[in-house]
């Protein structure tokens, strides 16, 4: 009996992973047409909208797009195999079906010759996914640098002045409403301030900052002055690329592509066409040195590029960060 559910297993496990590859490879397709399309379009990944023969049932769509009254579809299939004219009419009976205007087929392995002939005779708009070789990239891609930019910070102390002559102990410090401060607003108050200081790139800076006006209470009591002071420098870390996407029509000769860079596992993704591009951030995997914050991601394209939106993913694991702050309270007499 062990076997079998040793096979059970392998195969609920083998499932999960092409529900998981079948969903990121639908989210990419997703965020290219979200910087394909013009505004006011309306871009919607795993809709659902009722069957017009029953409007009780709900239909599912991969991707969804709403162009100012134009309805389109898009559905995707990530295979080890070129998609056969099987799938292609299937998707003739679907748009037919739900009563849609533009169908779009995207495989992540190409179409045979007969479901490209059968898509052309109906009008069934064909796109691939697929990763270009190291030659392909060299021969028609300059892919953009990407750097992740943070903030060191050392010898970190908040002067604060207080106008009793003493405060019960423990002495506690909250916020107006008695919650734990947060501690990353002041930091990014902080960066703001000192990202026109082009120094910090090569030296370390000492810096001191009023900060009276925060929202910060010592002991439930309002400080009547309030500095920090630190010493800071910006740190640049180069992202390596390590994959480019090509997200093409099969039958297209004029080039016309969008491009999807990827960096350090996913840590940047930036997608390029022509002269626009759109910027996708995770920091799960993003490596922070000691006692420093991420900042931003700093982009440097070829030629002059437009960057249409920035998605930030994870952004709470951005916000995590490990700098102790010494404390120094003065009190009237």
């Amino acid at each position: 009996m062990y076997p079998t559910v040793l096979l059970a297993s392998s195969l609920l496990s083998g499932t999960k992973m092409i529900e998981k590859l079948s969903v990121t490879f639908e989210r990419q397709v997703e965020r290219i047409h979200q910087l394909l399309e013009r505004s006011p379009s309306k871009v919607v990944w795993n809709d659902k909208i009722p069957d017009p023969d029953n409007p009780d049932q709900p239909r599912q769509i991969d991707i969804s797009i709403d162009r100012d009254g134009e309805r389109v579809h898009v559905e995707c299939r990530i295979h080890s195999s070129p998609q056969d004219v099987k799938w292609i009419e299937e998707l003739i009976g679907r748009r037919a079906s739900l009563r849609i205007d533009v169908m779009i087929a995207v495989s992540s392995s190409g179409f045979t010759d007969g479901a490209q002939k059968k898509a052309a005779a109906f009008d069934i708009k064909l796109r691939t996914l697929s990763k270009l070789t190291d030659n392909e990239v060299l021969l028609w891609v300059d892919p953009a640098k990407a750097w992740l930019v943070f903030y060191e910070f050392a010898d970190c102390q908040l002067l604060i002045e207080m106008d009793c002559a003493a405060l019960p102990e423990p002495i506690a410090l909250t916020k107006e409403d008695g919650t734990a401060v947060e501690w990353r607003p002041l930091f990014e108050t902080i960066m703001k301030m000192l990202d026109d200081s082009p120094e910090l790139d090569h030296e370390e800076r000492a810096f001191g900052l009023d900060i009276q006006s925060a929202p910060i209470l010592v002991g439930g009591q309002k400080p009547s002055g309030m500095t920090f002071r630190a010493r800071t420098r910006r740190l640049k870390k180069s992202v390596r690329l390590t994959s480019i996407l090509q997200y093409a029509d099969p039958h297209s000769k004029d080039g016309t592509s969008v491009y999807v860079q990827k960096h350090a596992d996913d840590t940047v993704e930036i997608i390029r066409s022509a002269d626009q591009a759109a910027l996708v951030s995770d920091s799960t995997s993003a490596a922070v040195p000691p006692n420093s914050l991420f900042h931003s991601v700093l982009l440097d394209f070829i030629e002059p590029t437009s960057v249409n939106w920035v998605k930030v993913v994870n952004p709470q694991l951005a916000m995590q960060f490990d700098v102790q702050i010494g404390l120094i309270i003065t009190f009237c007499r």
